[in-house]
């Protein structure tokens, strides 16, 4: 990320501070702060790879934390007095009622080709390219016989069903199983096509369904992804994914949340 992301914003600091100067009176929140303030605060955000994210959990009794993390904590609550749920002071021992979280990666996306952006842009125009050439509607993104949505990798087109199948032939015949060096059409690789009806989509971890009328088509979180393999392990949050209660009470404490 320093070698990627980090270098893209650093070149492009003085873009940043063109456009907040042409914004700088729409700015909300700039208070008595000069540009270069604005400027200093946003660039130390993007340059950032390193956060942590403090979620409530009362009743956890998480380990100690760092001094470091403690005083990240001190800094942001502890002039809230008591915590609203559990009534405890948030400056006695905030391990008892919270969870730290180290989240690795930048707040922002910077490397235009290899961030969620551009690759959500690339599956896009790859998916357009195989409706060309595979199955032969021009000007694909003004049809309307289909339909196509991604995010990163994950990609769905609805299309009519006359071109499922000959979609599908397609995009095998243009695309790779595996992501050795070769040239099989634009490079892109497909571990797997799936065609089914309009409601039998996974994306993003969202599962589809419906009765079979578009007036009643539900989409919701993939539950058996969220319950098992979604589980984020670092070494502070241990005894939470160890201890079958506390496992059991956040996975209900979170559906709550929804």
């Amino acid at each position: 990320m320093e070698e990627t992301d980090n270098r893209f914003w650093t070149l492009m600091s003085g873009e940043v501070k063109r456009i907040l100067a042409y914004n700088l009176e729409a700015l909300s929140f700039k208070s008595e702060r000069t540009l270069d303030d604005i400027h200093a605060v946003l660039m130390a955000a993007l340059l950032q790879t390193r956060n942590i994210g403090f979620v409530n959990f009362p009743g956890v009794n998480a380990p100690n934390w760092t001094p470091e993390v403690r005083g990240l904590f001190g800094k942001h609550f502890s002039g809230k007095g008591c915590d609203a749920e559990t009534g405890r002071k948030t400056n006695e021992r905030p391990e008892d009622d919270w969870i730290a979280i180290d989240i690795e990666g930048t707040t922002f996306s910077g490397l235009s080709t290899r961030t969620t952006l551009g690759n959500t842009l690339r599956s896009i125009c790859y998916m357009f390219w195989y409706i060309e050439e595979g199955v032969g509607i021009t000007n694909p993104w003004d049809s309307d016989k289909l339909y196509v949505i991604a995010s990163g990798d994950d990609t769905v087109v609805w299309i009519a069903p006359e071109y499922a199948n000959t979609l599908k032939e397609a995009i095998l015949r243009l695309t790779t199983r595996d992501k050795r060096p070769q040239i099989v059409g634009l490079g892109q690789c497909v571990v797997s096509v799936k065609v089914g009806a309009f409601w039998e989509t996974e994306f993003c971890s969202k599962w589809s369904y419906s009765t079979g009328d578009l007036d009643e088509w539900w989409w919701c979180r993939d539950v058996t992804k969220t319950f098992t393999t979604k589980q984020h392990f670092s070494g502070n949050n241990a005894h939470m994914l160890r201890n079958p209660h506390l496992h059991r009470f956040a996975i209900y404490w979170g559906l709550a949340k929804e």
